[in-house]
């Protein structure tokens, strides 16, 4: 079923004024509307920077965490090494520097091979850390 629509137009009196007045006033929208959208955008790379510099203080702010949890842990282990193997002073900083070496050469945390060395004493002979550098040979440090 077709619809049919029957359009009326009258036009008279200003037109070329009416039509005039609502280009005048389209033009004034639209110049309202850019300047909105500039001001939204000015507004939003503001907060984009406020949100970049806070990911970066978390970052780092993440990476200190990081340092000093590591740091806390190795400590840890070491001081359960000296009590498991029964080593203090220049052995245990020894041991603790083998132990840094392996973890570069391994790329993990020095405490993962403390923790190592006192697996291995406890299961060999806590004696052995009386010798780093037998220890060392232990931890495959090369």
């Amino acid at each position: 079923m077709a619809s049919v629509f029957d359009y009326i137009f009258k036009i008279g009196g200003n037109f070329k004024e009416k039509i005039t007045g609502m280009t005048d006033a389209t033009g004034n929208f639209t110049g309202e509307i850019e300047r909105s959208h500039d001001k939204v955008q000015r507004f939003a790379s503001v907060l984009a920077s406020f949100d970049y510099i806070s990911s970066v203080g978390k970052n780092i702010a993440e990476g200190f965490n990081q340092l000093s949890n590591a740091g806390v842990t190795l400590d840890s282990q070491m001081h359960d090494l000296s009590a498991v193997a029964g080593v203090t002073g220049d052995g245990l900083k020894q041991i603790e520097t083998f132990a840094r070496q392996s973890a570069k050469a391994f790329g993990t945390d020095a405490s993962v091979a403390v923790e190592g060395y006192k697996l291995l004493l406890s299961q060999l002979s806590p004696e052995l850390g009386k010798y780093p550098d037998a220890l060392r040979g232990l931890g495959c440090v090369c």
